[in-house]
């Protein structure tokens, strides 16, 4: 199953990302896991995935990495990145 995760650190746009997060979770029109990462705890998974900067939000599925934006962005950017990727139910 496809999984979208966030890497962030506590920080005010990493909280603002998580929120976006949150609310994508709470919907339960897609077939995508969620999951969450903080470099501070996990610095191997920041290494591992190349990232420079937070957040950085992850699209993976069999371990690739099939899309990527790093920085703050909305609800809506993301609802049409998984559709493009037919991960909607």
């Amino acid at each position: 199953m496809p999984v979208l995760t966030g890497i962030m650190l506590l920080t005010l746009s990493c909280q603002t990302m998580d929120k976006v997060i949150d609310k994508l979770q709470n919907k339960d029109c897609y077939n995508l896991e969620v999951a969450r990462i903080n470099t501070d705890t996990y610095a191997k998974a920041a290494v591992k995935y190349k990232v420079r900067n937070v957040p950085t939000l992850l699209i993976c599925n069999q371990g690739q990495v099939l899309w990527r934006q790093t920085g703050l962005t909305t609800l809506a950017e993301i609802e049409i990145i998984i559709k493009d990727f037919t991960f909607a139910r």
